[in-house]
């Protein structure tokens, strides 16, 4: 069965997101940033500016909740409460 175009697309976009976010960690990772736009830029070379707007926001989100965790997790609240926090920041920046 084939996978439609749309369907894939969304997969590159988190697939991007997902390797940005690594690449992050101090795991000597940098070298995933090289490798992790280009399904991302190639996302966003199909379709209007509109859907390339959701598309980096949707991107910049799952890079941050990888990227930014520590953030829920060392504020000392409770579990419930780190997470929204963590939520509200990834969702802000």
């Amino acid at each position: 069965m084939l996978v439609s175009p749309s369907k894939n697309i969304w997969g590159l976009i988190i697939l991007g997101g997902i390797i940005i976010g690594f690449a992050y960690h101090s795991w000597t990772s940098g070298f995933l940033a090289w490798i992790g736009f280009v399904p991302f830029l190639y996302a966003l070379s199909i379709k209007n500016e509109l859907d390339s707007f959701v598309k980096g926001y949707l991107f910049g989100f799952i890079h941050n909740l990888i990227a930014f965790y520590w953030i829920g997790l060392n504020s000392g609240a409770t579990f419930y409460v780190a997470i929204a926090s963590l939520i509200a920041a990834v969702s802000y920046l």
